[in-house]
């Protein structure tokens, strides 16, 4: 939805981009604060109600892996 502009279920355009404040639900903690958290913004489907969850700066996605990315077992 966040590139077409279009819902993935009814086909709809009517997209609403709900850019989240940072609360406890709409984030991803890496750190103890909340600079240190990655916020989320939600595409919801004006018809069918069909909602997508995007980080959209790139630097986040960057932070994300740092922190989650898989660790090599020994």
């Amino acid at each position: 939805m966040k590139d077409s502009n279009t819902c993935p279920k009814c086909q709809s355009r009517d997209i609403i981009v709900v850019s989240m404040r940072k609360t406890v639900s709409t984030i991803i903690p890496i750190a103890f604060t909340m600079a240190g958290c990655v916020n989320l913004a939600r595409h919801v489907c004006g018809v069918c109600g069909f909602t997508e969850e995007w980080i959209h700066d790139k630097n986040d996605i960057d932070r994300l892996r740092a922190n989650f990315a898989a660790k090599p077992t020994p």
